[in-house]
């Protein structure tokens, strides 16, 4: 039995008090003035990647669908490996019923309750046969204990908690939640080490505009040997969709329009790099139908920026090129650190 794999970030990761539950500390982290050209052009390709997930979400009314959060690749592995992960986190393009009927063949052995359901607990009522769930509930809990040698234990604790609401009066929306928490703690050793991964998406699609909003952490503590481990990554993103004229069809491609983006997003790790970037959109992102169905490039003119800590003189931006360029996004870094 192993604890739950957090996707997360590989070259950045956040400050976090390790005597306080992740998070909880309301002045937050210390961010740094400076970074690299390297640290500018990642935390812009991760955005990127952020709304093109995003917009299957927008289009399908159907929460984990497009994406997973911020971070993009899996956790370091500072917690002890075992047998392989039980409560996964969802893929990227994998629809919320299918994840569903996945976890719930991980979930044997495990406290489960919840509301909302049809036939059983993992299908989601929906009662105007929408494809998006009415209101509905599930929460899955799960201890198993290991031996680590003569006398000493291992105990895994994991809890899963995901809800989703639809939005009435609106065109289609949803508001939803998904909360994964992991403990792995020794009976020889004094402290946990934890897992976390927090998100919320929210969603009103009406009268020709979508408003998707998403806040996401992944995080972790706990000790690497002797040594202190913490780091959260995550952000808190707007993107506004209005269309040219076209309505907006719900389980169809989003006819032409224009999208902006604002939030932040943040890297940090405790004696690494703690990095803030303030989200905004230089110039409206303009979405080709066309270009996205014969060549997956669904912005062909708009540039996104993300402030360092709020700077005007220290920032990467994102240009989406023409549609049929080598590369759909030019990204750059102004006002880093020399190498």
């Amino acid at each position: 039995m192993q604890h739950l794999t957090v996707v997360r970030s590989i070259a950045l990761s956040a400050l976090v008090i390790l005597a306080s539950a992740c998070g909880s500390d309301p002045t937050g982290p210390d961010f740094d003035g400076t970074f690299t050209e390297g640290q500018g052009t990642y935390a812009g390709s991760l955005l990127v990647m952020t709304i093109g997930q995003a917009l299957p979400t927008m289009t399908l009314g159907d929460p984990l669908s497009g994406r997973v959060g911020f971070s993009a690749a899996p956790s370091r592995g500072v917690l002890r490996a075992g047998a392989g992960s039980r409560l996964l986190l969802p893929a990227p393009g994998v629809g919320t019923r299918a994840y569903l009927s996945q976890l719930q063949a991980t979930a044997p052995g495990c406290t489960i309750s919840g509301h909302g359901s049809d036939e059983d607990q993992y299908d989601p009522y929906d009662g105007n046969d929408n494809g998006i769930a009415d209101d509905f509930a599930l929460k899955i809990e799960c201890t198993d204990v290991d031996s680590a040698g003569e006398g000493v234990t291992i105990t895994y604790k994991q809890r899963y908690d995901l809800r989703m609401k639809e939005r009435l009066g609106v065109d289609w929306g949803f508001d939803a939640s998904l909360e994964l928490w992991s403990s792995e703690k020794r009976s020889d050793e004094a402290a946990a080490e934890e897992e976390g991964y927090d998100l919320t998406e929210k969603l009103v699609v009406d009268n020709g505009k979508a408003t998707y909003h998403e806040t996401v952490s992944s995080w972790g503590k706990g000790l690497d040997g002797t040594d202190p481990y913490a780091y959260d990554d995550g952000g808190d993103v707007t993107l506004t969709f209005t269309s040219d004229g076209d309505p907006l069809v719900l389980h169809q491609d989003l006819p032409s329009g224009k999208m902006t983006a604002t939030g932040r997003t943040y890297f940090t790790e405790l004696g690494d790099a703690n990095l803030e970037w303030m989200i905004s959109t230089s110039a409206p992102l303009t979405y080709s139908p066309a270009c996205n169905d014969d060549w997956n490039q669904p912005f062909v003119a708009g540039e996104l920026s993300g402030a360092l800590s709020g700077s005007t003189s220290k920032r990467f931006t994102a240009a989406a090129n023409p549609c049929e360029s080598p590369s759909p996004w030019t990204i750059s870094a102004t006002g880093m650190e020399a190498p």
